[in-house]
C-alpha cells in the first residue's frame, strides 16, 4: 500500500549562504570632500565664511568640467593682450614698457583667474635693475640703469582679512601668517617634514628681520600698507567679494550628489550577486548534503586564486547535483540616462550668466537663441573684469616711471574683445583700410602677416623682377597687354 503525503519522510532544507572573494572598493565620497549640501552665509561678513566659499570655488574649478570650462572661456576671451601707446615718450623710454609687456600679460592673466575664482586680487611687485644683456635685447642705448618690475605675485585670499570702518569706506587689509611659515621660522629653516632650506631661511631673516622677530614673538596678523585691492561684486553688508562661482555652488553640489548616486549604482553593478541555486523541488538539498555546497565554494575559491581577478570566457563548474547559476544585477537605467544632468547643467549656466553657445558652439534649442544677444552678459562681465585689472597695469606703469624718473608714462589698455566671425571681422577691417582709417600694419596683422617683413620682401621681389625683366603682374585672361593699357587681347 502506497504511503500517504503525511507519511512521507520530511527533509530539513540546507541553510542559504553567501561567499565573498574580493574586498569592497573604498568609497571616495567621504566627509572631507565638498559634497555636503549646506547653506553659505555670504552676507555675514565673516572671514571664515569667505574662506570656505573660496575653498568650494577652487574645488569645483579643479573638479567640475562645466565650472572649469566657463572660467577658462571667460579667461581666454577677456585676456586679449595689452595695447601700449607711445604718446610723448621717447623711443628709449617707450622700449622699457614694451620690454616688460610679455611678463605683464602673463601676470595679468593670473590676476584674472584669481578674480574669477575668489573675487579678491591683491597684487604685489618688486623692482630690480635690467642687466646689460636685457638692455641690448630691448634696444635701449642711452639709458644705463633701468629698473623694471621683477617679482610679480599675488597674495593668497585665503589668508587675507578685511576690516571695514564704522564710518567711511577706507578698509584695512591684514594678512595672516600661514602656520607653515611660522613653523619654518621657529625651526630655523626646517619644514614640517624634516627637510631643510637654509638658503631661503637666511634670505628671509636678512630681508625682513623685523617681520621675523614679530612672528617669533607670537604675532600672526600683519597690516598690508597701501594695497592694490581688486574686488568683485561687493555688497554693503560684507567687505568680502562674491566669487564668480558662488551663485552656482548649490547647483554644483547638487550635481555632485547626483554623481554620487551614479557611483553607488556603478558600485552595485560591480558587486552584483551571483546566485547558485542547488537542488530542486523534486531533489532538494538537505542539511546532510552540505558537502555539495562546500565543494562549489572550493571550486570558486580555487578559480579566484588562479585567475587573480581576471575574467574567464569559459567557466567550467563540476557538480554532482542540479545547479542553477544566475546573476542578480540592479536596474542600471538611472545610471545610463544623462537626462538627469540636463536641468542641473542649465541651472549652473544660468547662475553664471554664460551661454551654452560659447562652450560647445551649440544653442539650447535650434532657432530659439540669438547668438549676439546670448553673449551680451559674458561680454559685460569680461569688460568689467578688464576695467578693474587695467588699474593694476597702470599702477605698475606709474611705478616704472617713478623708478626711472620719467615725466610721462604711456597709455595702456586691452585689445578689443573679438567675438564676431572672422569673415565679418576681416570685412570690417577691410572697409577701415579702404577708407584710410587703418594703417597697413594693423590691417596685415588681421591675417597673421607682419607688415614690416612683408614690405622688405616686396622690395626684394621688385629688385629681382627688374633685374630679370619680368612684368609687375602676371597676365590674367582678358587683361591689357604689357606696356599698352588701352589694348585688349583679341
Amino acid at each position: 500500500m502506497a504511503k500517504t503525503k503525511a507519511e512521507k519522510p520530511q527533509h530539513k532544507l540546507a541553510t542559504a549562504s553567501y561567499n565573498t572573494y574580493q574586498t569592497p572598493s573604498t568609497n571616495p565620497w567621504n566627509d572631507g570632500v565638498v559634497d555636503r549640501f549646506d547653506t553659505l552665509i555670504l552676507g555675514s561678513g565673516d572671514y571664515s565664511e569667505f574662506r570656505k566659499t573660496v575653498k568650494d570655488c577652487r574645488f569645483f574649478y579643479r573638479r567640475d568640467a562645466m565650472a572649469s570650462s566657463v572660467i577658462n572661456k571667460m579667461l581666454e576671451l577677456s585676456m586679449s593682450g595689452l595695447r601700449i601707446s607711445q604718446g610723448n615718450l621717447k623711443d628709449n623710454q617707450y622700449r622699457i614698457f614694451k620690454f616688460v609687456q610679455d611678463d605683464l600679460e602673463d601676470f595679468i592673466e593670473k590676476c584674472a583667474l584669481e578674480w574669477l575664482i575668489s573675487g579678491l586680487v591683491i597684487p604685489e611687485f618688486e623692482f630690480d635693475y635690467m642687466t646689460p644683456e636685457e638692455l641690448a635685447e630691448a634696444g635701449i642705448k642711452s639709458l644705463k640703469s633701468v629698473r623694471i618690475p621683477r617679482g610679480l605675485w599675488l597674495r593668497d585670499p585665503d589668508v587675507i582679512q578685511i576690516k571695514s570702518p564704522p564710518i567711511g569706506n577706507r578698509e584695512s587689509y591684514f594678512q595672516e601668517v600661514p602656520q607653515k611659515l611660522v613653523t619654518f621660522l621657529k625651526n630655523k629653516g626646517m619644514y614640517e617634514n624634516g627637510e631643510k632650506d637654509l638658503e631661503l631661511y637666511n634670505e628671509i631673516i636678512t630681508l625682513y628681520p623685523d617681520f621675523v622677530k614679530e612672528v617669533l614673538s607670537g604675532k600672526v596678523l600683519f597690516k598690508i600698507n597701501d594695497p592694490i585691492a581688486i574686488k568683485r561684486r561687493v555688497l554693503s553688508d560684507n567687505p568680502y567679494p562674491t566669487p564668480f562661482l558662488a551663485p552656482a555652488l548649490e547647483s554644483l553640489k547638487h550635481k555632485r550628489n547626483i554623481r554620487r548616486m551614479d557611483y553607488s549604482l556603478a558600485a552595485r553593478a560591480m558587486t552584483a550577486i551571483q546566485q547558485f541555486a542547488i537542488g530542486s523541488d523534486e531533489f532538494p538539498v538537505g542539511e546532510d548534503d552540505t558537502d555539495i555546497i562546500d565543494d562549489l565554494k572550493l571550486q570558486l575559491q580555487e578559480r579566484e586564486s588562479i585567475n587573480q581577478g581576471n575574467i574567464e570566457r569559459i567557466f567550467q563548474l563540476f557538480t554532482n547535483h542540479t545547479v542553477d547559476i544566475k546573476w542578480i544585477i540592479p536596474d542600471m537605467q538611472a545610471l545610463l540616462s544623462r537626462d538627469k544632468y540636463e536641468e542641473i547643467n542649465l541651472d549652473i549656466l544660468q547662475a553664471l550668466g554664460f551661454p551654452k553657445i560659447l562652450i560647445t558652439g551649440e544653442v539650447q534649442r535650434t532657432g530659439t537663441t540669438d547668438a549676439d544677444i546670448a553673449i551680451l552678459s559674458p561680454i559685460k562681465t569680461m569688460e568689467y573684469l578688464r576695467r578693474q585689472l587695467i588699474r593694476v597695469i597702470r599702477r605698475i606703469f606709474y611705478q616704472i616711471g617713478k623708478e626711472n624718473s620719467l615725466t610721462d608714462i604711456p597709455e595702456v589698455d586691452f585689445e578689443p574683445i573679438n567675438l564676431v566671425s572672422f569673415r565679418d571681422y576681416a570685412t570690417g577691417m577691410g572697409k577701415l583700410y579702404e577708407s584710410g582709417n587703418l594703417d597697413r600694419t594693423a590691417y596685415t596683422k588681421v591675417f597673421g602677416v607682419v607688415h614690416e617683413d612683408s614690405a622688405r620682401q616686396l622690395a626684394k621681389d621688385n629688385e629681382l623682377r627688374e633685374e630679370l625683366g619680368l612684368e609687375d603682374f602676371a597676365p590674367l585672361p582678358h587683361s591689357n597687354s604689357p606696356g599698352n593699357p588701352d589694348s585688349e587681347e583679341e
